[in-house]
């Protein structure tokens, strides 16, 4: 599984350093290259010049459980809507407002709502190149 991340994530920088015409780390750069977890599996990844967002959910809607499994306790002033399996879940836009500011290329490795549910909003709001890598499927 590690390779596999590790694979994507090298895949996903050479393809996103192609498409910007960006110059190697280091050639007229610093190289340095900065991560941020958005939190879930979310992550932006910048070298100062790009931004890469890889599969950012910041929205936490409250969602189903897995097939199988039980249902999701609601804490005590949680005030998210409750969506089931048959709901069309909305993005938050403020979350979405608060977290990210700018981005050049997003990066969805599936299709699971904790990975893609923020990233049409997200591409609205920073006309992003949208990648889907999502190899398997």
């Amino acid at each position: 599984m590690r390779k596999y991340v590790r694979a994507s994530i090298v895949f996903a920088v050479s393809v996103i350093c192609a498409l910007a015409g960006q110059k190697p780390p280091g050639s007229e750069k610093d190289g340095t290259v900065t991560p941020r977890w958005l939190g879930t599996a979310g992550w932006e990844i910048s070298d100062g010049t790009t931004v890469m967002l890889i599969d950012p959910y910041v929205s936490r809607i409250f969602g189903p459980q897995p097939p199988g499994r039980t249902p999701y306790a609601r804490t005590p002033g949680d005030m998210r809507p409750l969506y089931g399996r048959d709901e069309v879940a909305v993005a938050d836009v403020a979350a979405i407002d608060a977290h990210v500011q700018r981005a050049d290329f997003v990066l969805v490795t599936h299709a699971h709502y904790d990975h893609v549910l923020d990233v049409p909003q997200i591409a609205l709001k920073t006309h992003a190149t949208v990648i889907e890598f999502a190899a398997g499927l």
